[in-house]
């Protein structure tokens, strides 16, 4: 069976935080339920002659989500500890693309080793990897304490 991974590096983007303190600041973090965020949005696709797949593509378009943080060039006293912070929740999120690529290509390598499906095996293939690739990400989310146990802490200034 051929399989192909397509997907490069996450891209960038960012979503604006305003707060003149860190108090204010941090409530607006959580305000919007997470932090930085990393997805890889993923899809799969087959094709095959009849019963047999021979052909697996998983696509992703992988995106880590930022904060931006609109008065930082205005409040000096907490830029150090908002550096700190941004440093270690990038760190973490790519650490979830990072668990992401070991698990596209644990997949890629269970099918070539399995080759014959048919697609309803396919399907329950695709359904079982998304399922536990979820949880390695939930497991390290856990784990990490969604990056607190990493440095993803906002001091006070």
């Amino acid at each position: 069976m051929k399989v192909t991974l397509s997907y490069g590096k996450p891209s960038n983007k960012s979503w604006k935080v305003k707060g003149g303190d860190a108090n204010t600041l941090f409530a607006n973090l959580n305000k919007n339920g997470f932090w930085g965020r990393y997805r890889s949005n993923e899809t799969a696709s087959w094709s095959g002659k009849g019963a047999k797949i021979d052909a697996v593509k998983l696509t992703a378009k992988p995106v880590v989500l930022m904060p931006s943080w609109t008065e930082y060039s205005k409040i000096k006293a907490g830029q150090k500890s908002w550096d700190k912070m941004w440093k270690a929740l990038k760190k973490h999120e790519d650490n979830h693309h990072t668990i992401f690529d070991t698990s596209a290509k644990a997949f890629k390598k269970k099918l070539e080793v399995e080759g014959d499906l048919d697609p309803k095996g396919m399907k329950k293939t695709w359904e079982t990897y998304q399922k536990d690739a979820q949880k390695l990400q939930d497991d390290y989310d856990k784990k990490s304490k969604h990056g607190k146990n990493e440095g993803v802490i906002l001091d006070a200034w």
